[in-house]
């Protein structure tokens, strides 16, 4: 993955505008692109994406790049979403989709629609001779395929132009570019994170690193076949310097809390910006991930000078609180058994118990505690955020 960022991060990326596909309505201002991605079969490739600016461009602003997970589109409502904070945002499709209609903000995920109005290939309007799409999610089934025929080689080479994209332009500062993902998603982002230094800032929602170590649904996929030696990016870990929100489910049934928090353990040690954020009963989609108000409240602490959110020193009981943060409660969860999950017939693969929660009491753990982690929630201007500490054993 190395060779493909050094091959890509200097090349010049010229996108076309797509008018056509412009949403009406709710993502009015952003635009429909779509540029060359990495060659694919022997053909070029064509990659779609939205792209969107805040309202006052007027000097140089922030920018994201929105990596979509499984199942997900290049959400024109979650570059919206951002573009309404102050920041650019580029959503391209990783998986080789492209819109049927212009107007794809109606079909929310959490509706249940947003696939209906997206298929993977050319649609109406984007075939062009000599191009193909990349690759969809192959869910690491192809590790013995040569890597320029696996999807996640691919995914991560559309990132990489993407934020040429964001670089090249003029209303965006280059300093200032972040980028964050959701479910597969974030497994790109932490890969992405741990390879270009470019990045000012990173949250990956829900994946992360240590896959292989993870007891939920996507570990199965990084201990398989070739995978292990290709996309395991926690070796890359020691020399990430940016700062990092790991924003999770804390019993997610699909990546586990002891590679969110492992990622984080090696993260912080180069940024004490760093954060870990398990929420409870947080569940898992790509709308709940980008709802967290975290995910805003780190960006800007990071790029525009807003208060950090507090966090605990990792193996202690002592908090790190830079900005004097308001904090309102500090709650304790645990497990009375080592985390691990089962297979059930109602529920299928989950975690086996679950979390225990109780006010924490920083001199003494509860009766039968066998891991756990605290939990701050902290205040700024009226709204209220959710930190933790690692995960940590009795």
């Amino acid at each position: 993955m190395k060779s493909i960022y050094d091959k890509l991060k200097d090349k010049k990326v010229s996108y076309k505008e797509v008018p056509s596909f412009n949403p009406p309505g709710d993502g009015e201002g952003i635009r429909a692109i779509t540029f060359e991605g990495l060659p694919f079969g022997g053909k070029k490739t064509k990659v779609f994406a939205y792209l969107g600016y805040p309202e006052d461009t007027s000097c140089k602003v922030p920018a994201i790049v929105l990596v979509h997970g499984g199942g997900g589109v290049p959400f024109a409502s979650w570059v919206k979403r951002w573009n309404k904070l102050g920041y650019a945002a580029i959503a391209m499709s990783v998986t080789g989709d492209f819109p049927t209609t212009r107007d794809t903000c109606p079909y929310k995920e959490e509706h249940g629609k947003h696939r209906e109005v997206w298929l993977h290939g050319f649609t109406e309007g984007f075939s062009e001779e000599g191009y193909t799409v990349m690759p969809d999610n192959d869910t690491l089934k192809n590790s013995e395929e040569p890597i320029e025929k696996q999807w996640i080689y691919n995914a991560f080479g559309a990132i990489i132009l993407s934020c040429n994209i964001l670089r090249d332009d003029p209303f965006i500062d280059e300093n200032k570019i972040g980028i964050t993902g959701v479910s597969w998603g974030g497994v790109l982002t932490s890969i992405a994170l741990s390879i270009d230094p470019r990045f000012a800032f990173a949250i990956p929602i829900y994946g992360s690193g240590y896959m292989a170590e993870s007891m939920a649904r996507l570990g199965v996929y990084f201990r398989s076949g070739k995978n292990p030696d290709l996309w395991l990016c926690e070796k890359y870990f020691p020399d990430v310097k940016c700062p990092v929100l790991w924003l999770c489910w804390n019993s997610d049934y699909a990546f586990s809390l002891n590679s969110n928090s492992d990622s984080y353990i090696d993260t912080v040690k180069n940024n004490p910006k760093t954060r870990l954020c398990a929420i409870h009963k947080m569940m898992h989609a790509h709308w709940n991930g980008w709802g967290r108000e975290e995910s805003y409240a780190f960006a800007d602490s990071v790029v525009k000078g807003s208060p950090q959110l507090p966090r605990f020193a990792v193996g202690k009981n002592e908090i790190v609180n830079p900005d004097n943060v308001k904090i309102n409660e500090i709650k304790i969860y645990y497990l009375t058994k080592p985390l691990c999950y089962i297979t059930t017939e109602s529920d299928g693969l989950h975690q086996a118990e679950e979390w225990k929660v109780e006010k924490a009491d920083l001199e003494r753990l509860p009766y039968g505690c066998s891991e756990y982690y605290y939990e701050i929630t902290s205040e700024i201007d009226g709204k209220e955020y959710i930190t933790t500490s690692e995960l940590r054993k009795a």
